[in-house]
């Protein structure tokens, strides 16, 4: 019933949003100029794009404590998420997400005028010897502009500087995320090859598909895990597959993953609230 009620929610806040954009495109220059004048070019540039934007620019950052009021949009976010999805990203509380840009382990990104765009973070498991790449996730309205893969190079970056012998991985449902990761050098495996820390496995109780998870004793689920090995990479030899079996499911459950993934954004025909035509440009800088 909970699921439902937040479900009903979430539709309410989109056809909310649906009718702002719907009062706003329609008002005359005459007030886009007064708007502007009172609250900034700015501003105005992000609610008024088709009339005053002409380039949007996006920071790409480490996370600091000046990033703190961030985190329980970034949280309802990541539920929001979830819910529309039905798959995915396990719940994070604001003071979770806070304890990662207190530590310098989270990437954000925001616009010049402070409007926060997307976030993700990383985290060291079994003493360094696995670090995952989590939570990422980036503001509907900014979806499909490239800040994700900015979000996932920089933390990947981040990790292999300050953990250079680490096995790298993710668990995602994401076609797109899969993409990025396979273009850093990730590539798909089994459950078995990740951390097996009972407080990583543990972070899932939130996501909606844990069950599942638990009846498979961690062993499978709807995530596929992606795992970067910095000895793989340098091209040492690495020992016999043990798992050729495993890596194989791993790569037919990819392509599943990849088919249902295309088929539900058909379905859903859902229009983001960002246009590529509503701004001319958009500029990442990663910092």
């Amino acid at each position: 019933m909970l699921h439902v009620l937040s479900y009903i929610f979430v539709l309410a806040m989109d056809q909310k949003a649906d009718e702002k954009r719907e009062r706003t495109t329609g008002m005359a220059e005459a007030q886009i100029e007064d708007y502007t004048k009172v609250n900034g070019a700015a501003k105005a540039k992000e609610l008024f794009p088709t009339k005053a934007a002409t380039s949007i620019v996006i920071q790409v950052r480490l996370a600091g404590q000046s990033d703190f009021d961030y985190a329980h949009e970034i949280s309802l976010c990541m539920e929001q998420s979830a819910l529309v999805r039905g798959t995915g990203i396990a719940k994070r509380s604001p003071e979770d997400l806070i304890e990662k840009m207190a530590q310098s382990h989270a990437v954000i990104a925001t616009t010049e005028s402070g409007i926060w765009v997307g976030f993700g973070y990383y985290h060291a498991w079994e003493g360094g010897k696995f670090v995952a790449n989590s939570g990422l996730i980036v503001a509907e309205a900014y979806r499909e502009s490239g800040v994700a893969k900015a979000i996932k190079e920089k933390l990947f970056a981040i990790a292999k500087k300050h953990y250079p012998d680490a096995k790298i991985f993710g668990l995602t449902t994401s076609q797109a995320v899969m993409q990025i990761n396979s273009e850093l050098g990730f590539r798909p495996v089994t459950y078995g090859r990740i951390t097996q820390d009972p407080s990583f496995w543990a972070g899932c109780q939130s996501c909606v598909n844990h069950p599942i998870l638990e009846s498979k004793n961690h062993k499978i689920c709807m995530c596929t895990a992606m795992l970067y090995e910095p000895d793989r990479q340098a091209g040492t030899t690495q020992k016999p597959a043990a798992a050729a079996t495993g890596t194989a499911m791993s790569h037919w459950k990819l392509a599943m993953a990849e088919r249902w993934l295309r088929w539900k954004h058909r379905v859903r025909k859902t229009t983001p609230i960002f246009q590529q035509s509503e701004a001319k440009t958009i500029t990442i800088k990663v910092v």
